[in-house]
């Protein structure tokens, strides 16, 4: 993984409306190159690229996180409407004129995931028993297109604030401000000791609660402790890149294939390194479909998304089939 996640962000550097030659990275990387040009090469696309990687990794952890905390394997930011929800509180922000800071597009994107994604949980938790596992893509499914059917209203309503947020609704890597990436960086670095902590209870999350119970653990507090820290990675993608979908879904999925494990501890960092993987590779495709011009990121994983999301569908119901209705 690593071998292919280094080339990648080679790659990165150099797919581009403009293809520079190697010489010209040489250049940059001894210091003899055009100040313009480094400025490109170096601030442009080394902060699209930290982007990519950023986002990725957040993300497809969130994902991995609420799948574990849910027991559902159809659980990540997208699902749980998180992205809609961080999305609303942003462009909300945006419009009441509360964001003054890049910091504070983070704090209300942020806070906008967790409040969504406890909400979601909760109300599919209580219908569960009623309608099955499903019910949670039906709830987010429901918190999703109202939030996003809100956040349309406010940009018709508003051409200032469509200006400003249509083109991150639709999910990008570029174009970030440095300093909102560092923000971001640093709220990464905060929750660190959450993930160490999480990473060593949550396979207790992953038993049935009368279980975890007997075992001493505090399943309420340990399942608030996770959801928090999916809250905050997930958070941090919608700030920095816009609501990406399918990573969530799509990246803990893969690693469980390549792993062949579903062991939390063993996901882990396996899991962080092909969400990078997997946000690079969907960057890098995005420049190159309609090269020169670009195609929004959120267009090209909606594409491969929904097909994987078909494909879990289908997975999971030849590994675990139904039982015909009387069938006792």
């Amino acid at each position: 993984m690593g071998v292919v996640l280094g080339g990648l962000i080679i790659l990165s550097f150099y797919v581009a409306p403009k293809f520079y030659p190697p010489v010209v990275f040489w250049q940059v990387l001894t210091g003899t190159a055009d100040a313009s040009v480094t400025d490109i090469i170096v601030t442009y696309r080394g902060t699209r690229t930290l982007v990519a990687l950023l986002t990725g990794a957040c993300v497809a952890t969130s994902g991995l996180i609420l799948q574990f905390v849910t027991r559902n394997i159809l659980a990540s930011p997208g699902i749980m409407a998180m992205n809609a929800g961080g999305a609303l509180f942003v462009s909300v922000a945006f419009a009441l004129g509360m964001i003054y800071t890049t910091a504070m597009i983070s704090a209300f994107a942020i806070v906008g995931a967790i409040v969504t994604g406890i909400v979601v949980y909760i109300v599919s938790y209580q219908l569960q028993k009623y309608h099955g596992d499903m019910v949670l893509i039906l709830v987010g499914a429901m918190f999703a297109t109202t939030f996003f059917g809100v956040v349309q209203l406010m940009m018709i309503l508003d051409e200032t604030m469509m200006t400003v947020t249509l083109y991150w609704l639709f999910g990008s890597f570029n174009n970030r401000p440095l300093a909102l990436v560092l923000y971001n960086l640093a709220a990464v670095v905060f929750i660190v000791p959450l993930l160490v902590y999480t990473r060593h209870h949550i396979g207790i999350l992953s038993l049935s609660n009368s279980m975890a119970t007997s075992l001493g653990a505090n399943t309420a507090q340990l399942r608030g402790i996770a959801f928090l820290g999916a809250g905050v990675l997930s958070g941090i993608g919608i700030a920095i890149a816009g609501p990406v979908a399918f990573i969530g879904l799509l990246v803990p999925h893969l690693t469980r294939i390549l792993t062949k494990s579903d062991d939390f501890n063993r996901l882990l960092v396996p899991n962080i390194c092909v969400g990078m993987i997997c946000a690079l590779s969907a960057d890098i495709v995005s420049r190159l479909i309609l090269h020169p011009a670009e195609v929004s990121i959120g267009i090209v994983l909606s594409f491969v998304g929904g097909i994987f999301l078909l494909y879990i569908l289908y997975r999971h119901h030849i590994q675990k089939p139904r039982k015909p209705v009387g069938v006792s």
